[in-house]
């Protein structure tokens, strides 16, 4: 697994259009807002909201729908973003989809479930897991 952060340049979007990016922890999340943060401040000019926040969703719609800026949501995969909101669609514009969002094996437990799925002999529950985490963030969107 890769820890690097990438640029995501946003600056195709047209006026009043938004784009998701989900990450695989709010860890991740963290380390590539404080990279980004350092190497170009002028990003967080209110461009990019966070559901880190409890307004982070509603700033972001009500950026892209009502003030017509160019905005950046930055979502974890099974957050409030990913399991059940229904977004404008021009708030969907581009969606990014990093790393692959396998549940925590430290989890105690996830892990004696994996282990029980294991020796029933059901060996796909975990990968399971983790498609559903993907089909969760793509499915209420526009295609």
């Amino acid at each position: 697994m890769t820890d690097k952060c990438v640029r995501v340049h946003v600056t195709k979007l047209e006026p009043g259009a938004g784009a998701i990016l989900f990450f695989p922890s709010k860890a991740m999340r963290k380390k590539c807002v404080d990279e980004w943060r350092q190497s170009s401040p002028r990003l967080f000019l209110g461009m990019l909201a966070s559901t880190e926040t409890d307004d982070g969703v509603e700033k972001f719609v009500r950026n892209v729908t009502r003030w017509k800026r160019k905005s950046l949501l930055l979502a974890v995969y099974r957050d409030s973003a990913a399991e059940g909101m229904d977004f404008p669609a021009e708030c969907t514009r581009m969606m990014f989809l990093t790393g692959v969002p396998y549940p925590n094996i430290t989890d105690p437990w996830i892990s004696a479930k994996k282990d029980f799925e294991f020796v029933s002999g059901n060996t796909d529950w975990y990968q399971g897991l983790t498609a559903m985490a993907v089909r969760q963030v793509v499915s209420p969107f526009p295609t």
